[in-house]
């Protein structure tokens, strides 16, 4: 490990055998006495108090969930081993009143999110001047400093370490330099992005995370919506809901930061850069003699292509309702040799019987940029226009058809009167004026995007975006979205913060309910920031620092801490070092085998405990609660036996802690399907973890816990491994 590079998680090592050992996974020298080292989530759909000693019996350490309150675990008989969770709230609470009534020697986890926190490193220092006993656990952190910061200078016993890796699903539209959009896993090293402050950076490297779980978000300015992991930061505002009818969203928002997605809540808002340099050029010229193959017939017309505002017009009414037709013919060789392959090309507008106007305009540019004269043909509810130029057919064949046109990015400038000409083509075409709202509807996602930049250069907003209902129309047939975009009356007054961001509400979050492949990229900028579905996210694959409270890879962070530990500790030697406890991203067995290797001296778990028969959520069958005797029949029988499964951040979850102010949405919530026995469970990861253990040639988890070697493996190579 100490020869890879950083920003590793679980699926990128292995762990190497040694050269020889004389550890057999079956010898009795091999010494895991007490109990396991993992811990249960401080999570109300694992553990509460009727589940304790089932845990404890299996040699699983506890972490009570902040549901179970301190007067009710003593009610219930105190167990001086098992962390009682506790947030702010409760502490002031305690430090104000009863924190020296506390029982002896009570475990005490400070449940918060971000443990980078000045407040929380206060609050241990207090905590432990006055009740020295106590045992303090924090987190999470995501920094190997913070860890020594904490070690230095405050008592506290463990520290959770592990901030979950924000990423994409594929087909996440990433805002490029150029005012195009790109596809997530499409983006190269090299590419240029735009960043939070409205600036031009470079992308390091495109990162495959494999298979998470994601949420579904819709915000008010993407047209789609975007697939993301919960822990994903976002750049958002936060505000008082009671001020926002007073003062508007603007006035309202008193704060702004970095805050995980999968915690939204509805005082936070996801921000957009106010002000953007794209990296675009001021104009473009081509010739129609590059597309045409008979260079003489061309003279017929003007072939030079500028951009201007007829230039633009032509290409807006065409990529709303225009099509270019290229055929392929075989005609006689008259010098003989059989046949010969040429080309017949037309471009035909489709326009509403009403739109008479619409249709002069076009003739007009075309006849006055290139002197072609067009042909009309008129139906009951159709005008159909015909121009039957071959070298402007292959140009325009470039657009594309149907749901994939676009327009390329070499005729997207920032020309005005061109951008000008452009958009009243596309409203024009696809688009309507509805009370001096003016709104876009297409097939085509890029067109959206494109309008909605266009809109941006034009008035320095975006509009609101949406998707609609699919269309029947034939010439869209293979369809099965719409989207529509719709400016606000006056784009210029958009709600913004401290004038360097715009807002964009989020109107929708869910959970996705299923796992899928996700990506990340690297930015070669400070901000560490890009643009995703018109929100400001956090680059998760780099290395963070303490202000932004945001993490890298897990095998990384672990290693990197655990060294952090080993230097404290011999720096300071008789001086007690904070346990390591790895929180976060551990799928199976092999994860948390892993995370112990790395230097975790404990792995916190939850969702893999969820899926035990004895966790304490409440038990499903074909979607009707059963009690545990009942789950325990039907799943020892065979039967689908689901667990209810949430965060912490639900609203269910803060009302169980006593909370009636709510500050978050439903979150995540989810069914699952109960997998295996708790006991059973920890059978095989006894036996995996000796297994581990003796290929390391460690006798004990002293030996084994940050001192295996470690290799880089490749995807195909983690693929063949996960066959």
């Amino acid at each position: 490990m100490k020869n890879l590079k950083p920003q590793f998680d679980f699926d990128d090592v292995l762990i190497v055998p040694k050269l020889k050992t004389h550890v057999s996974s079956r010898y009795r020298g091999i010494i895991l006495s007490g109990s396991l080292p993992l811990f249960t989530a401080p999570m109300d759909t694992v553990v509460n108090i009727d589940n304790i000693d089932i845990f404890k019996d299996s040699g699983v350490s506890i972490t009570l969930p902040r549901t179970v309150k301190y007067d009710k675990y003593v009610q219930h008989g105190t167990r001086k081993d098992v962390f009682v969770s506790m947030g702010f709230e409760d502490l002031d609470f305690h430090l104000k009143t009863s924190l020296r009534n506390l029982y002896p020697d009570i475990h005490i986890l400070i449940d918060v999110a971000n443990g980078h926190m000045q407040k929380l490193f206060d609050y241990c220092r207090e905590i432990k001047r006055l009740r020295p006993d106590i045992v303090l656990m924090i987190g999470n952190i995501a920094n190997p400093e913070t860890y020594t910061w904490y070690a230095a200078n405050t008592e506290v016993d463990y520290i959770r370490v592990g901030i979950g890796n924000g990423c994409f699903a594929a087909g996440t539209r990433i805002l490029m330099s150029g005012g195009i959009y790109k596809n997530i896993e499409n983006i190269c090293h090299g590419d240029e992005i735009v960043t939070m402050n409205g600036t031009v950076a470079k992308v390091k490297r495109l990162i495959f995370k494999g298979k998470k779980n994601v949420v579904e978000l819709k915000t008010s300015m993407s047209p789609r919506n975007t697939l993301v992991t919960p822990k994903h930061n976002y750049y958002s505002g936060n505000y008082k809901k009671e001020d926002i009818r007073k003062y508007g969203y603007s006035k309202a928002i008193n704060d702004f930061g970095w805050n995980e997605i999968g915690s939204y809540k509805k005082n936070i808002t996801p921000l957009f850069p106010k002000s953007i340099k794209f990296n675009m050029e001021k104009s473009f010229g081509v010739s129609l003699l590059d597309f045409a193959i008979k260079k003489r017939t061309a003279n017929k017309y003007k072939t030079n292509v500028i951009s201007n505002y007829n230039v633009g017009y032509i290409f807006g009414t065409f990529l709303g309702d225009g099509n270019s037709r290229i055929r392929v013919q075989k005609r006689i060789n008259k010098n003989g040799g059989g046949y010969k392959k040429s080309t017949i090309g037309s471009v035909h507008w489709s326009f509403g019987v009403n739109e008479i106007e619409v249709v002069n305009k076009l003739k007009k540019c075309l006849f006055d940029e290139f002197g072609l004269t067009t042909k009309e043909k008129s139906t009951k509810n159709m005008i159909k226009v015909s121009l039957y130029c071959k070298s402007l057919a292959h140009l325009l064949f470039e657009f594309g058809k149907r749901t994939e046109k676009h327009l390329p990015e070499k005729y997207f400038v920032n020309d005005r009167k061109y951008l000008i000409g452009l958009f009243d083509g596309l409203i024009d075409s696809d688009g309507n004026n509805d009370n001096g709202r003016i709104s876009f509807h297409n097939t085509s996602l890029k067109l959206i995007e494109l309008y909605n930049i266009v809109q941006y250069l034009l008035n320095d907003s975006l509009p609101n975006s949406t998707t609609r209902e699919s269309c029947n129309s034939k010439l869209v047939k293979n369809s099965n979205i719409s989207y529509s975009s719709r400016n606000l009356l006056n784009p210029e007054k958009r709600d913004t913060v401290n004038e360097k961001y715009v807002i964009n509400k989020i109107t929708n979050i869910n959970d996705y309910g299923e796992s899928i492949e996700v990506f990340d990229l690297e930015i070669d900028d400070d901000s560490h920031s890009f643009i995703a579905d018109n929100c400001i996210v956090h680059n998760s694959g780099c290395l963070t620092t303490k202000q932004s409270g945001v993490g890298y890879p897990m095998a990384s962070l672990i290693h990197e801490t655990h060294e952090a530990k080993k230097k404290f500790m011999k720096e300071n030697p008789g001086k007690k070092a904070p346990a390591i406890i790895a929180d976060g991203g551990m799928k199976d067995h092999s994860d948390i085998i892993k995370a112990l290797a790395l230097g975790a001296d404990y792995v916190m778990i939850g969702s893999i405990f969820n899926k035990a028969l004895e966790s304490c959520a409440q038990n499903y069958l074909y979607g009707i609660k059963i009690n545990k005797r009942l789950a325990r029949y039907f799943f020892d029988w065979g039967y689908p036996v689901k667990k209810y499964f949430r965060g912490m951040s639900t609203k269910a979850a803060q009302k169980a802690m006593g909370k009636t102010g709510f500050k978050t949405s439903e979150g995540v919530v989810r069914y699952r399907k109960v997998e295996y026995h708790l006991d059973g469970w920890v059978e095989n990861f006894e036996h995996y973890l000796r297994n581990a253990m003796s290929y390391s040639n460690a006798k004990s988890l002293d030996e084994f816990i940050g001192e295996v070697e470690f290799c880089q493996i490749t995807t195909r190579a983690y693929d063949r491994f996960n066959k």
